[in-house]
């Protein structure tokens, strides 16, 4: 085991303070208010949305990912590079 696996209970990882700091800039799902909306979109269906949490759970995560996805797209047919995949050249 490692000096750390000693340090730390099981079921935790310990991560660089960068990497840590990178996450909670970046980490975008799920998004604020797509809970609401799903909530919103069953009401809207005439289902009472406390009476279906596993698709409000479901439904949140995967609005929060179309809007995330739908954003970058908007980026790329602006002509933006994912710097993250394809760096900038230098002068």
């Amino acid at each position: 085991m490692s000096e750390l696996g000693q340090l730390y209970a099981s079921g935790y990882t310990v991560i660089e303070q960068k990497s840590h700091d990178h996450l909670r800039k970046h980490y975008f799902s799920p998004l604020s208010g797509m809970r609401a909306i799903a909530a919103g979109l069953l009401d809207e269906w005439g289902h009472d949305s406390a009476d279906h949490w596993d698709l409000l759970n479901l439904m949140e995560v995967e609005l929060s990912g179309a809007l995330v996805e739908t954003a970058a797209d908007l980026m790329r047919d602006a002509g933006l590079r994912d710097l993250r995949v394809e760096p900038a050249t230098a002068p």
